[in-house]
């Protein structure tokens, strides 16, 4: 296989990285930030799109309440092309579950803390959200913009998700671009 051919048509086989933060606000509510994604106009393909091809995300949850054992707790992240959540809603196991169900989501972190009878409790970051299958392609995202989101449960203090995001540039035939597209926006 050529070192050009699980890129979709770039050449650009290095990923890059990008950081989403979701900010740190109330507990046990949902966060919502939508960032724009710099769309590279590279030129005038007139059969072909580039757009954005995820490999992997690194995500810390609660960087701010690492120390704090008070409370069992359990809290995600996750990037999605489209969302029904905003910022301000109350957060429960029950939304989790449409969130982990939800085909918009990209890549979704969990991660439940347990108060220990010593008061101590382990959690180890990053949570690796590995996309790629066995020939190191990604999940093709075509979307203008992506949310990252933040929910918890009995969450004692305000705290945050950030995802660092690895990602590389493919073209895509306008046909493939149009599908998914209506398949993420959708």
């Amino acid at each position: 296989m050529s070192r050009g051919s699980k890129t979709g048509g770039t050449g650009d086989i290095m990923p890059q990285m990008m950081v989403f933060d979701s900010g740190s606000r109330t507990t046990d509510d949902y966060i919502v930030e939508k960032v724009a994604l710099p769309v590279p106009r590279i030129g005038t393909m007139r059969n072909k799109a580039t757009i954005y091809e995820i490999l992997w995300v690194e995500w810390y949850l609660g960087i701010e309440n690492l120390e704090d054992v008070t409370a069992n707790s359990t809290q995600w992240g996750y990037l999605t092309t489209g969302t029904t959540r905003t910022t301000g809603l109350a957060a429960t196991l029950d939304t989790l579950a449409e969130d982990v169900a939800d085909p918009k989501v990209v890549s979704i972190a969990i991660q439940t803390s347990k108060k220990a009878t010593s008061g101590a409790s382990v959690q180890t970051m990053p949570i690796v959200d590995d996309l790629t299958d066995r020939n190191g392609n990604g999940i093709l995202v075509a979307a203008d913009s992506l949310f990252i989101i933040k929910g918890a449960t009995d969450q004692t203090t305000n705290a945050r998700a950030v995802a660092r995001v690895g990602f590389r540039l493919v073209n895509v035939g306008v046909t493939e671009y149009v599908g998914i597209v209506q398949s993420q926006l959708g």
